[in-house]
């Protein structure tokens, strides 16, 4: 009788176990995402992008920041076209 107690206890140890990995998978999965595509800044001007970024969507949605993940990808006026004009034609 001790072993299958035992044994019952570990199944549900391990079930518990999983049902967590899949939760937190679950958050993972809804984890909002924020692309800015814009000028190439300096370190202190991405980390003050990023926290600003962060702390508005936050407050915006009621979800916690560390939901939130931010990609900041730097973008020249040649790569980018407007009505038909690049940028950087744009004068």
């Amino acid at each position: 009788m001790l072993r299958s107690c035992y044994n019952a206890r570990s199944r549900l140890e391990a079930c518990k176990a999983k049902q967590a990995r899949c939760l937190r998978y679950e958050e993972v999965k809804k984890m909002p995402t924020i692309f800015f595509y814009g000028p190439p800044l300096d370190m202190e001007k991405k980390r003050e992008m990023v926290k600003a970024f962060t702390q508005k969507a936050s407050e915006l949605t009621g979800l916690p920041e560390h939901a939130f993940v931010v990609y900041l990808r730097p973008c020249e006026q040649e790569n980018v076209g407007v009505g038909g004009v690049l940028l950087a034609d744009r004068g």
